[in-house]
């Protein structure tokens, strides 16, 4: 059994004048559950890191967003008893249980020790003896008053204090009566306790109140809110209390420093959210019901090109008039309860940038209706690079980079969604498969330069040349093939083909040379939309090496090259 197991139940170990500082119950506490877990946390309730200066030994820190997170739902407000107890008794102790194991409750113990340490700490113990109960207990100085009495005299000058005054501020009596009240007073308040002191002089009979803080003996400062009764013209001793001389100033006081720590967490977190909303690179907005704008970060102005304003809707001024339809939709559809994502593009000066808006509903108070929403919240994201990246990467994914045609995967993709389309719309579908003639030649005797701009040329001739919709790609070195939908005849896919034939026929001036370029093309036609794809691919690249070896111009596949044709891989 260690040293920290014998200590006397009464908790007579370390006692000074008959009680135990909540710095030895600490050190106590730690001894004897040498294998606890250990948070901290700050004078504003906030979960900190463990200080270096706890002497904790095997025992686990911990630092999580908050302490609450440590206990189960319904233990939550058991932990906030202990922390007001604590920061009212030096020390509390309490059954919770834990999240990490709900079935098996721990005792935690909290004990003050912001004089020592800057923090409150939090010991999480599977059981907590009897013996360190009674030093906890120990530890549990009287709980302090909260409200207290004074008499002054017009120069503010304590002229009787009751018993509560001392042990609020820790100041000896003596050590207060015949002392100016302003020599305890915060120097950033004393301005505003002159003005009130001076306020309540010039009308007698009367009270005022005022909130200042006030130098506790060891040198913290306690929120007092003090109200001042003007009995200076009334010399009935039932005006002033009990032992207290008449005719004096009567002040009231009520600790508040529970209370306006609080305040000063709330508006430690709002500055926090505030400074955060400005780091973030992201527009943030809060709008109510109506559409008026209650916050907005400088971020959004910036995205959006807009300006200050307290319009929802005229936020998205700069946004292109062709989508602001869908802008209007989402945020009605947001206030309306329903989330919404969507891309705008907004004109800001001479850029065009794309802006990612998500907006979500702010759901009223737990009382309200189910249905009621407060407003809503939302988020712009300027995603102007990650969209060019994303086209180029779709551009990479489908186009073939020296024609701009598309490539060979994307060409049999549309050519399997044009037939699945086939289908539900009358016609057929033709298929063109193109061959360039003496393209090697031309490589050979003028350079892949020259036949690299032969095929770009041919390429650019064949998508001038085709339908609306339809569909060049790329399959091969020189090889294109040609999707095109909605041919009502096969004589109609071989009219197409004898316009292709004939634009690239055309003469092309390539490296200062005149060149005439001819092109085979076989075609393939169905009407039925369960033909393979492959095979029509199959039965256009047949009757486009019939059409050059006979050199006739444009050839039909006939039904038994598609009838033949392999069923698709």
């Amino acid at each position: 059994m260690g040293e920290g197991r014998s200590i006397a139940a009464d908790g007579s170990r370390g006692r000074r004048g008959g009680s135990l500082d909540p710095g030895q119950a600490l050190t106590v506490l730690l001894e004897t559950h040498p294998d606890a877990d250990v948070a901290a946390i700050n004078g504003s309730g906030v979960a900190v890191p463990v200080p270096a200066t706890v002497p904790l030994g095997r025992h686990r820190p911990l630092l999580i967003p908050t302490t609450l997170d440590l206990v189960v739902p319904a233990d939550r407000v058991v932990l906030v008893d202990l922390y007001a107890r604590a920061r009212a008794s030096g020390c509390a102790t309490a059954p919770v249980r834990r999240v990490e194991d709900p079935e098996r409750p721990v005792t935690v113990s909290a004990v003050d020790v912001r004089r020592e340490h800057g923090v409150i700490v939090l010991v999480f113990a599977d059981d907590l003896e009897d013996e360190t109960a009674s030093l906890v207990r120990a530890a549990q100085a009287p709980t302090p008053p909260r409200v207290a009495r004074a008499t002054k005299d017009a120069s503010a000058v304590f002229t009787w204090v009751d018993d509560a005054l001392p042990r609020i501020l820790g100041w000896r009596p003596e050590e207060l009566v015949g002392h100016r009240s302003l020599e305890l007073v915060h120097p950033e308040d004393q301005e505003l306790a002159i003005a009130n002191w001076l306020n309540l002089l010039e009308t007698p009979g009367t009270g005022r109140r005022v909130r200042l803080r006030h130098r506790h003996r060891d040198g913290r400062w306690v929120w007092l809110e003090i109200t001042n009764h003007n009995h200076l013209d009334d010399p009935d001793p039932a005006a002033s209390p009990p032992g207290a001389p008449p005719g004096q100033i009567v002040a009231d006081m009520v600790d508040i420093s529970d209370e306006m720590a609080a305040h000063q967490a709330l508006e430690a977190r709002e500055r926090l959210l505030a400074q955060l909303a400005e780091t973030v690179p992201l527009g943030l907005l809060h709008a109510d019901q109506r559409g008026h704008l209650l916050f907005a970060n400088d971020q959004l102005h910036q995205i959006l090109a807009a300006p200050r304003t307290a319009s929802l809707a005229r936020l998205f001024d700069q946004v292109l008039p062709e989508d602001h339809p869908a802008i209007e939709q989402a945020l009605a559809d947001a206030l309306g309860g329903s989330p919404k994502d969507l891309e705008v593009r907004v004109v800001a000066g001479s850029e065009l940038r794309t802006c990612l808006v998500r907006l979500r509903p702010l759901h009223g108070a737990p009382a309200a209706e189910p249905s009621a929403f407060d407003g809503l919240v939302g988020c712009v994201e300027d995603v102007t690079l990650s969209v060019r990246l994303r086209r180029e990467l779709e551009q990479q994914a489908t186009y073939d980079p020296l024609t701009e045609c598309r490539n060979r995967a994307s060409t049999f993709a549309a050519l399997e969604e044009a037939l699945a389309r086939s289908g539900r719309r009358p016609g057929g579908l033709a298929v063109l498969f193109v061959d360039l003639n003496g393209f090697k030649a031309v490589n050979d005797r003028l350079g892949h330069r020259a036949g690299d701009q032969l095929l770009c040329v041919a390429a650019r001739r064949l998508q001038e040349s085709v339908r609306a919709g339809d569909v060049v790609g790329r399959i091969g070195g020189d090889e294109f093939l040609v999707v095109a939908p909605g041919v009502r005849r096969a004589a109609d896919g071989l009219a197409l083909a004898e316009v292709l034939a004939a634009r690239l026929a055309e003469p092309i001036l390539l490296e200062g040379h005149r060149l005439t370029v001819t092109a085979s093309i076989g075609v393939a036609w169905t009407a039925d939309p369960a033909t393979p794809g492959d095979g029509l691919v199959a039965a256009a690249d047949t009757a486009m090496y019939r059409a050059k070896q006979r050199r006739s111009g444009p050839c039909l596949a006939d039904w038994r090259a598609l009838s033949a044709a392999p069923p698709p891989s």
